[in-house]
């Protein structure tokens, strides 16, 4: 009998906790594996489109034949696999032209998505952008120029550059998987980032291994 309460009790406390998503618990809880349509659940800025923008030019040749192998060849349609396999969007650029585009899945060309890893494209131009502002000195500069308090979480802060995020090798130990102890999940639902940064140790030198920690935003769309 004191076994069932105390487990009501924690299934209790558990929901909750699970029903505050301002906190890192109740987000893991209640939102769990992280997912496209994450957008909608935090605050966003809608941005203006330039008033110049730029198109890609369309492709003269109308054939569209796609080959492409995942462990043999498989011997299927194309858009037939995109389609099965979960995708939303499928584009092939080369230079400036587009070459393919289509959309899945009830998906279309308006639809947003949250973007995950190709946001680090996106942060890698601000970052040049802000380098032709000059509001940041150079690529170069190590990220305490920036942060100086992160040297009080580990001194070899010191040896992590911009250039060292952007691509990937800064050598911050990063548990990549969504248990709620890992660190990908952490990355995506700790209320204020911020700290959670301040938190995270250096694991490799900088510039040896290649890591998931980089400077990425939120999402695009």
């Amino acid at each position: 009998m004191r076994f069932l309460k105390i487990v009501w009790m924690v299934t209790g406390i558990l929901l909750i906790i699970s029903s505050c998503t301002d906190s890192y618990v109740g987000r893991w809880i209640f939102w769990n594996v992280s997912d496209i349509e994450d957008y909608e659940k935090f605050p966003n800025h809608k941005l203006d489109r330039s008033v110049t923008p730029f198109s890609f030019f369309p492709s003269s040749d109308d054939r569209q034949e796609v080959s492409f192998a995942a462990g043999q060849i498989l011997e299927t349609d194309f858009n037939e696999a995109l389609e099965k396999s979960g995708t939303t969007a499928f584009l092939i650029i080369r230079n400036d032209t587009l070459l393919y585009e289509n959309y899945f899945n009830d998906y279309s060309r308006a639809s947003v998505n949250t973007s995950f890893s190709m946001a680090k494209s996106i942060t890698s131009l601000l970052v040049g952008i802000a380098l032709d502002k000059a509001l940041i000195g150079s690529e170069s500069d190590p990220v305490t120029k920036y942060i100086p308090e992160l040297s009080l979480t580990d001194a070899k802060y010191s040896e992590v550059t911009i250039n060292h995020l952007l691509n990937m090798k800064s050598g911050i130990r990063f548990a990549d998987h969504d248990a709620p102890w890992g660190d990908k999940p952490k990355a995506y639902y700790y209320p204020d980032l911020r700290d959670k940064v301040k938190s995270l140790e250096i694991e490799y030198s900088p510039g040896e291994n290649l890591n998931t920690i980089a400077i990425t935003p939120l999402y695009w769309g």
